[in-house]
């Protein structure tokens, strides 16, 4: 995870329609990294509320479904193409 927060971006990558959803995800979810000596924090929406997850059984577990997730999409060049594509056909 980054350490900085200097450096922070953004990349939007699109899943690709055919692909399922890997077995653990609960819902949508953020991954948060902090400087040191900080631990590195889940956070996860359900319904009405929120839940915060700081250990590293957590941690690990929604770090390796969104490698799961980042593995299942197309690049960041393939998804721009893509999202271009769709948008000029929106628009004929």
């Amino acid at each position: 995870m980054p350490t900085s927060t200097s450096a922070q971006t953004t990349e939007v990558r699109r899943i690709r329609r055919w692909n399922p959803a890997p077995s653990g995800l609960d819902g949508p979810f953020v991954l948060m990294g902090f400087p040191d000596p900080n631990p590195e924090v889940v956070w996860m929406e359900n319904g009405p509320n929120s839940v915060y997850f700081e250990g590293a059984d957590e941690v690990d577990h929604y770090t390796e479904v969104f490698d799961h997730l980042r593995a299942r999409t197309l690049g960041p060049l393939e998804t721009h193409a893509r999202l271009t594509s769709l948008l000029k056909e929106k628009r004929t």
